[in-house]
């Protein structure tokens, strides 16, 4: 049996669940095993709604110190991006950062740089490319 890529959704809002938690799930070879929020209802009820049972955690400094994992999804608000990512980045995690990259140049550059250093991948996503309705709206369009 293959192992499964342990992944954690740090900001469960409607980007972490409803667009990145709502693909991952779909997958066999993935495990949602972590999920962070500072809000502790929006966690647990994320978890709910992906029908899952992930650790649950109210700090990324909580979820550094306590998982292995192989990589993590940040959603949360743009002012955090940098941080969040930077704690991944050290905790050994690859990280897939919803756009932007930060909201400094020189915080992205320093991202970039922690990456390269740590030998892990660091990758924007764009949320909304996978967003159900605006897949479906794309098929019509190239059909």
């Amino acid at each position: 049996m293959q192992n499964k890529l342990k992944i954690g959704i740090i900001g469960t809002g409607s980007r972490g669940v409803d667009c990145f938690g709502q693909i991952l799930k779909k997958r066999s070879d993935v495990e949602i095993a972590a999920l962070c929020d500072t809000n502790s209802v929006r966690c647990r009820t994320a978890a709910e709604l992906l029908n899952i049972t992930p650790r649950l955690y109210s700090s990324v400094d909580e979820m550094t110190a306590v998982e292995k994992l192989d990589a993590v999804i940040i959603t949360v608000i743009d002012s955090e991006h940098y941080i969040c990512a930077k704690k991944a980045l050290l905790a050994g995690w690859n990280v897939l950062l919803d756009k932007p990259l930060a909201t400094k140049a020189a915080d992205g550059k320093e991202l970039i740089a922690l990456a390269k250093e740590t030998g892990k991948t660091l990758m924007i996503g764009f949320n909304l490319r996978h967003h159900p309705v605006l897949m479906r709206l794309k098929e019509l369009i190239d059909n």
